[in-house]
């Protein structure tokens, strides 16, 4: 299991990105300042780091640049995430021992990927997530986080019969790892379902730049997106909403 040290201020990023990183088995450390990461960087080992350029104090390229200075974490690889968005800003990071630079916002698919190849020792590279997903093109592909089995019938028929194309997961969090890697046009959630949080979808698809409602089997605080329908409403009811998401992307 890769261990990742992940650098940022901002708490509540680190949570976001800590969760998507541990549901797709890696190890995570969290550092909210460069003095404490390098205190981690001296109590352990990672292979890799993952850090915010703009932080109080002293930023990301600065701290890159202290830890590649250093014989005992110059081969740690790090991964820049970064608002900044010119070519001098790039060459700054690389300059600063970026093995890869990412632009925000990115899609939680991009920074695995950017892991994946930055640990296999493939060339650095620039990630990007530019431009947002296209809803309700042709082909729309939902993923359904539902387990009841009267629910699961009555999504699948509200589906087929809109012309969707549908994928079942067996839980909430297969559903959220099947989000980090593959591309869907809408998502169906069993409010009941163990490990569901509107409030902590609403955070992961606006950190993540996902273009993507949500419609939710049960009750909740409305927010942008979100759709609730009633579990014992059935097809029909699916299908009011499905006919509602539609109309409010048009």
């Amino acid at each position: 299991m890769p261990n990742v040290l992940l650098i940022d201020d901002n708490r509540a990023v680190t949570e976001i990105i800590r969760a998507l990183l541990q549901r797709n088995s890696y190890s995570v450390e969290i550092a909210n300042s460069p003095q404490a990461a390098l205190d981690a960087l001296q109590r352990g080992r990672f292979d890799v780091i993952v850090c915010d350029v703009m932080m109080p104090g002293q930023d990301g390229f600065t701290l890159g640049r202290n830890i590649k200075s250093a014989p005992a974490t110059a081969d740690i690889p790090i991964v820049f995430l970064t608002a900044l968005d010119t070519i001098e800003d790039e060459f700054e990071a690389y300059l600063s021992g970026a093995a890869a630079y990412m632009v925000k916002p990115f899609k939680a698919r991009d920074l695995l990927g950017t892991l994946s190849s930055v640990l296999s020792g493939e060339t650095a590279r620039k990630g990007t997530s530019q431009g947002r997903l296209s809803v309700f093109q042709d082909g729309v592909r939902v993923l359904a986080a539902v387990t009841d089995r009267a629910n699961r019938r009555a999504v699948a028929e509200a589906t087929r019969d809109a012309g969707m194309d549908l994928d079942f997961s067996e839980s909430f969090d297969e559903a959220l790892q099947r989000l980090d890697r593959e591309r869907f046009q809408m998502l169906i959630v069993d409010a009941r379902l163990n490990g569901f949080s509107a409030s902590a979808m609403a955070d992961y698809l606006r950190y993540f730049a996902l273009n993507l409602p949500v419609i939710v089997l049960g009750h909740g605080e409305q927010r942008p997106g979100f759709f609730y329908v009633s579990a014992e409403g059935g097809a029909s009811a699916l299908a009011q909403a499905l006919k509602q998401v539609l109309q409010h992307r048009a």
